[in-house]
């Protein structure tokens, strides 16, 4: 059922938070105009929210939602609801039809029988292990051998490749029963007698959503099995070794796949480390973010710029995650993300996807003048500013309700900002009032999440308090990164008030992470982030933010190591 009306601040949090992805739309109609709209897929529905205000216009289940389709004209889709067809057109319309199916079927109690296949799957030391594909509306999946449909409450889909991420299909030359599907730079070898049907409902399906079915090079089986077996070892020296845990559907114990992820200067490779051989190999340069959650100590997930990830535990997750960054800075890839929480659901177009500064005329339909990442600041900054004042009494002590802190909708945008900007920075040449209007009250409110600290006096806040408080802090320092890389950023950052007290505190703080981001935004202040530098204001910033005796000193015990 359709729900419209507007929703408080507190309602757009939680849209935010269960979003499963989001995709800037237009809505089509044919006899009047047609108006943007971001639409929204969830686990129970999907929604459409208005991009002006962020406020949802309407949300419909998908038990309600009864057909998908991509449309004849390129760029749209069509999904029905009831009686009403609704078109969506979208620039990036592939991962929006994608994801719409993905999810409807996935939501389905009894899903909709598919052409299944009965195969033998040749694994990397050249066993077969019998499995079945079926043709899912989104992609090819491999599910539990045994099940003649994975409809049933205990199938479980083992693994997926979307189309759009099926790069070719090939056969082998030497069998007729051989089919290749190459995925992430990978080709997997399936065998089966109906080797001919499964390639032409893989073409359908893939069509079906607008991605081009490539025949692949047909090679003979030894070529694939000693291609594989070569998989990775012409990647050079190895930078860090460390053993990890894969969770996968494979394991129905949850013990997940014991792994060694191996990083070297071009490539993250996983290696079994009981044969030695590469599972996989991902180029450094499509490493889009790197994710610590702080649900899990032990968890790392890396996203990648196609919309995979792949996530890992770890008992040294941040030892694989420096290691991961400096190679991809060192590799050239400038635009890889530290952060605690994954892009999917906040991020408005495709990861990898740099929104044209030079011409933003498709987006001004969205966003009026401005671009995305200016209405994402503009929105950061209004929250911030709602909840903290920006005068110099200015406390910490409103931050905290008795149901705990009250600033879950700032960190809630500043996380959709950073999904929106890559580290790299908002355009340099953005408006000061744009700058000063939002970073004032954002580094007001870090100043004030900076003074809670816990304590044994009475009226000192407690452990909890002062955690809830750094974890908010660290995005929206992510967020205060971003934005410094910018001229007037750059020029305005020292004017706001109770800056120097911030950073005092933050570099202080328990967390680690907190500590990482503050020290990264100390380095663009004191290092002029852009061309020509700035070495005036350069130099001002040096002598004031590293003047206090207590900055010095904490710098110096984050250099030895000492605990905070």
């Amino acid at each position: 059922m359709a729900s419209s009306g507007g929703t408080n601040s507190a309602d757009v949090t939680d849209i935010e938070r269960i979003a499963l992805s989001s995709f800037l739309c237009t809505k089509v109609r044919t006899f009047r105009p047609s108006y943007p709209r971001i639409v929204q897929l969830f686990h129970d529905g999907w929604g459409t929210l208005d991009p002006a205000n962020f406020v949802e216009t309407n949300r419909w289940t998908w038990a309600a939602t009864s057909n998908i389709r991509k449309c004849d004209k390129e760029g749209e889709i069509e999904v029905t609801v009831g009686s009403e067809k609704m078109r969506f057109k979208c620039k990036h319309y592939s991962p929006l039809l994608y994801n719409f199916l993905k999810r409807k079927y996935l939501s389905e109690p009894n899903p909709p029988s598919s052409s299944n296949f009965s195969c033998t799957r040749v694994t990397r030391t050249g066993a077969g292990v019998p499995t079945t594909l079926a043709c899912l509306p989104h992609g090819l999946a491999e599910v539990n051998p045994g099940l003649s449909s994975p409809s049933s409450a205990e199938a479980r889909i083992i693994q997926t490749y979307p189309y759009h991420t099926i790069e070719a299909c090939g056969f082998l030359t030497d069998d007729p029963t051989g089919l290749t599907v190459k995925v992430h730079g990978r080709y997997r070898l399936f065998l089966t007698g109906r080797r001919s049907d499964l390639a032409a409902e893989i073409k359908r399906n893939a069509e079906a959503t607008g991605v081009e079915f490539k025949v692949g090079t047909g090679v003979t089986k030894q070529q694939h099995l000693t291609d594989r077996a070569n998989l990775g070892k012409d990647q050079g020296e190895p930078i860090a070794s460390i053993d990890v845990i894969k969770p996968s559907p494979r394991r129905p114990a949850s013990t997940g796949s014991r792994r060694t992820v191996v990083v070297t200067q071009s490539s993250l490779l996983e290696v079994d480390p009981v044969t030695g051989l590469c599972v996989s190999l991902r180029p450094l340069t499509h490493v889009y973010a790197i994710v610590r959650p702080w649900s899990s100590p032990s968890s790392l997930t890396v996203e990648y710029l196609d919309g995979s990830s792949r996530s890992y535990s770890c008992r040294v997750r941040d030892d694989l995650g420096s290691s991961l960054l400096d190679a991809c800075l060192t590799a050239g890839n400038s635009d890889v993300a530290v952060t605690d929480a994954v892009s999917d659901g906040l991020r408005l177009i495709p990861r990898g996807v740099k929104e044209a500064r030079e011409n933003k005329s498709g987006l001004k339909a969205f966003f009026g003048s401005d671009g995305v990442e200016v209405w994402h600041l503009k929105r950061l900054g209004k929250l911030c500013l709602a909840r903290v004042s920006c005068s110099p009494s200015a406390s910490s002590s409103s931050l905290f309700s008795p149901s705990g802190l009250c600033v879950p909708e700032c960190a809630a945008a500043a996380r959709a900002f950073n999904a929106n900007v890559t580290p790299e920075g908002v355009d340099p040449a953005l408006d000061k009032r744009v700058v000063k209007d939002a970073l004032a009250p954002v580094v007001a409110l870090l100043k004030a999440l900076a003074d809670v600290r816990a304590g044994d006096s009475a009226d000192a806040y407690s452990p909890k308090q002062q955690e809830e408080a750094e974890r908010a802090a660290a995005a929206i320092l992510q967020s205060a990164y971003r934005v410094c890389k910018c001229v007037f950023g750059f020029q305005i950052f020292l004017e706001c008030s109770g800056c120097v007290d911030a950073f005092a505190g933050l570099l202080d703080a328990r967390e680690e992470f907190v500590r990482f981001w503050a020290v990264r935004v100390l380095q663009v202040m004191v290092e002029c982030p852009f061309s020509p530098r700035n070495k005036e204001q350069e130099f001002v910033n040096k002598q004031v933010l590293l003047a206090p005796p207590n900055i010095r000193r904490t710098l110096v015990g984050i250099i030895v190591g000492e605990d905070q």
